[in-house]
């Protein structure tokens, strides 16, 4: 008895599924991804800023950051979108050494936003305290 081989045929490979993987992949890290630009705000820390002799004259404005986005300006409580307001009728003759102070369990999140609030008000350098 005589068994002959049988010839294999070659099988083309099909590109459709490599790519769906690879147009899947691109649509993942495409929607993954942050089109945002970061940006950067200058911060003194206490006892190491820099001072002049106007910025000894300009008064010294508190802005203390607690637990719950909760923010006073001097003492007084105000809201984020406030800061900006309350820190000009604080300052005298449109300058003020600005410090913000956070409590320990103040969030990250609100500490930058009075740092940027702060910043944005043009009043003066920005110091964190401990």
């Amino acid at each position: 008895m005589r068994i002959e081989a049988t010839s294999r045929s070659k099988r083309n490979l099909s590109l459709t599924p490599i790519i769906d993987v690879v147009f899947l992949l691109l649509l993942f890290f495409m929607l993954a991804s942050t089109f945002t630009r970061y940006a950067n705000v200058e911060i003194g820390l206490a006892g190491k800023a820099v001072t002049t002799a106007a910025e000894n004259q300009a008064p010294i404005v508190l802005i203390s950051v607690k637990k719950g986005a909760s923010y006073s300006v001097n003492g007084q409580p105000v809201e984020l979108q406030e800061i900006q307001a309350a820190l000009a009728e604080a300052a005298t003759d449109g300058e003020a050494r600005i410090i913000v102070r956070p409590a320990e369990d103040a969030l990250a999140e609100d500490i930058v936003r009075a740092v940027e609030q702060s910043h944005a008000s043009k009043l003066g350098p920005v110091i964190m305290m401990k």
